[in-house]
């Protein structure tokens, strides 16, 4: 008797077991197909288990890749459909020549190779010598504008002071005694670049006499646009002729200033029958001794 009742007990325990085991097996199935049917997994699910229970294989993963690894750096599980039983699927340039990233100035170097992950062992080069460095620019003088910073380039973003307004002006040198000077330019020490005036030798033959009639000009040679000043001394009915033959005085002597001179051009001074002549010419410079 006592026999038949634990037959009747195991008999029991067994189709409860089966029927557990049943249902698990029914659920487990419909709880997959909710999953697949509503949304893929993340990337980095983890198994109920944990960690050492693996990461659950998205959906969209084929079934002969293995898809989970444990990242130590991040200390994480990790997830990729591009994980192979011998090591990562690397990117399709991986070898492949490629440049760095830009440097500051967007400079990069050509000397590397793309590596398993699609990034490039180059490194980008050094910025150029004295980038961003403090500067200031000055003008010709040296004049200090406002501070900046060395760019690319290698020029200061600073500002630059205007010229001194008297700067690379006009100017003469000391005439010597017949009039005659050199033409410069003015400097930052506000002095003149020509320093001298021309030789004494430049003086002759620049003024005529001829029988007691005498026509000069001072000075005879003048900056583009200058003037300069005819004197005369003459005897009886005298007139004094432009270069265009136009009578422009008619006096026995006097002085007349002339100008602007732009070409060279003779004046002629005429008294009873005789004649003196000077030219006047525009001169950028003479040559300083």
């Amino acid at each position: 008797m006592k026999s038949d009742s634990r037959d009747h007990m195991g008999n029991y325990v067994a189709l409860i077991f089966s029927i557990f085991i049943i249902f698990a097996v029914g659920a487990f199935s419909d709880g997959n197909a909710s999953l697949n049917n509503y949304r893929e997994l993340s990337y980095s699910s983890i198994s109920p288990s944990g960690e050492r229970g693996g990461s659950i294989v998205p959906a969209s993963c084929e079934s002969n890749v293995i898809h989970g690894w444990f990242d130590v750096a991040t200390q994480q599980m990790m997830v990729s459909c591009n994980y192979t039983v011998n090591g990562p699927v690397c990117d399709p340039s991986n070898g492949q020549a490629c440049n760095s990233t830009g440097n500051a100035c967007g400079q990069t170097q050509a000397n590397g190779t793309t590596q398993c992950d699609g990034s490039c062992s180059s490194t980008p080069p050094d910025n150029p010598s004295g980038y961003g460095n403090s500067c200031t620019n000055s003008n010709s003088c040296g004049d200090q504008g406002g501070g900046g910073n060395i760019q690319c380039n290698g020029t200061c973003s600073g500002s630059v002071p205007p010229e001194r307004d008297y700067y690379l002006k006009p100017c003469t040198s000391s005439p010597n005694s017949c009039g005659l000077r050199n033409f410069g330019t003015t400097l930052c020490d506000t002095s003149c670049s020509a320093k001298f005036g021309p030789p004494e030798s430049a003086c002759q033959n620049l003024n005529s006499t001829t029988n007691g009639l005498t026509l000069t000009a001072n000075p005879k040679f003048t900056g583009p646009g200058g003037f300069t000043d005819l004197t005369w001394t003459g005897g009886g009915i005298c007139a004094l002729y432009d270069p265009n033959g136009e009578i422009i005085a008619s006096s026995t002597s006097g002085t007349l200033r002339i100008g602007p001179i732009t070409k060279s051009g003779r004046y002629v001074l005429s008294c009873g029958g005789q004649n003196a002549t000077v030219t006047v010419a525009p001169s950028t410079s003479f040559i300083e001794f």
